[in-house]
């Protein structure tokens, strides 16, 4: 009968170990998705940077085709006032046209200024736009490896978590319905571990002493018995 209790407890606590494993390999599985959700985002965000600079070195551009026009105009306007100096017949004609076309030339100075500091600008720009293209390159690169790695590592644990549901199949058809049934009630209410040891007459399940009584009972493995405190299944181990 000792034989046939142990026997028991060991093919549960075989199948307690190997449902286990299957449950930490589907969580790291299930993790997966949102893992590659991470990089795409991560990359989304980067590529959302470079439309920006984008966005901004194009507004670099109008800003400085805008103070060209506005340069073009005040040069017209500036040899219109250059021809009509020529036909001028009084002294305050004159005045008034050299004065008019000196304000004309102040402003086209400082048109030209702003052209020259939006020029410059848009070198900056462009050497952060040149910059930002070469570093999303190496990242979306270190992206496409991640997630090849990614995607091997699930194909890898996909194929772990079939052999060990092989097994789990293959001690299902070894354990009693009604044993079995018991270990998945202990199981459901047990935080998902139905099957603790007891070592120096502590219930590793729930780090609480059992009865001695109850104790000398388990080492003689002629019944099954259950932790009066966490109702787990209790199974002894060497003191060592």
């Amino acid at each position: 009968m000792e034989g046939n209790i142990k026997d028991k407890v060991d093919m549960l606590l075989k199948l307690q170990e190997i449902e286990l494993k299957m449950a930490s390999i589907q969580t790291f599985i299930d993790g997966h998705p949102g893992q590659l959700k991470q990089l795409d985002s991560r990359l989304k965000e980067f590529e959302d940077n470079i439309s920006e600079v984008k966005s901004g070195l194009s507004d670099l551009q109008q800003i400085y085709r805008s103070h060209e026009s506005d340069a073009q105009t005040y040069q017209a306007q500036i040899e219109k006032s250059r021809e009509k100096l020529k036909s001028v017949k009084t002294n305050k004609e004159y005045q008034s046209s050299l004065k008019e076309m000196e304000e004309l030339e102040g402003l086209q100075s400082k048109v030209e200024d702003k052209m020259i500091q939006c020029l410059e600008d848009t070198d900056e720009a462009e050497a952060a736009l040149a910059g930002k293209k070469e570093e999303f390159k190496r990242f979306s690169q270190q992206v496409n490896v991640q997630k090849e790695e990614t995607l091997r590592e699930s194909a890898e644990k996909e194929a772990q978590l079939s052999e060990l549901d092989m097994e789990r199949k293959k001690i299902l058809q070894l354990v009693a319905p009604g044993l079995l049934n018991k270990y998945n009630a202990v199981k459901k209410n047990a935080g998902g571990i139905g099957v603790a040891v007891v070592k120096n007459s502590v219930c590793q399940g729930c780090n609480v002493n059992i009865p001695p009584q109850m104790f000398n009972e388990l080492l003689k493995f002629d019944k099954l018995l259950v932790c009066p405190f966490c109702q787990r299944i209790i199974y002894p181990i060497s003191n060592d």
